[in-house]
């Protein structure tokens, strides 16, 4: 799913939100918003690596050349790995909790995003029969890449 998407159901989901928990807060709708589409830096992040490049635009096509490639290598029956994202692991969204709980409640907002973000994911590569591609635990990552 794009960046454009999650920051459309975002804000579906912030509106929501807002109409719901009216007292909420501006800024805390923000965090959010934010925590929505923010974990998908860490594909940037792997593009701008993989490019030698901060162009955002080398960055889409260079995920839309791994999409096309990760199509022809499914139909001949090879099943590979996104690079690891480590914004979307398991670790990370601990991480954010923690943070929540014991520096700034903000964190918890943003979290809140994250966790939509996630499941738009999940949702997404389940229908497109691609839930292998992606590591979720950054420990099972680091333990395949060891042993």
């Amino acid at each position: 799913m794009l960046p454009r998407e999650h920051a459309v159901y975002g804000l579906i989901f912030v509106l929501v939100i807002g109409l719901v928990f009216p007292n909420i807060g501006l800024l805390n709708l923000f965090l959010i918003f934010f925590g929505s589409f923010f974990i998908d830096f860490d594909h940037y992040l792997i593009a701008v690596d993989k490019n030698r490049s901060l162009s955002l635009k080398k960055s889409y096509k260079y995920y839309d050349k791994l999409r096309v490639m990760w199509i022809a290598q499914e139909r001949r029956g090879i099943k590979k790995k996104m690079p690891l994202m480590i914004f979307h692991t398991i670790e990370f969204h601990i991480i954010a909790a923690l943070l929540g709980f014991f520096v700034w409640d903000g964190f918890l907002f943003v979290l809140l995003g994250m966790i939509l973000h996630s499941i738009l994911d999940i949702i997404n590569m389940h229908g497109e029969k691609a839930l292998y591609r992606r590591e979720f635990l950054l420990f099972s990552w680091i333990a395949k890449k060891n042993f």
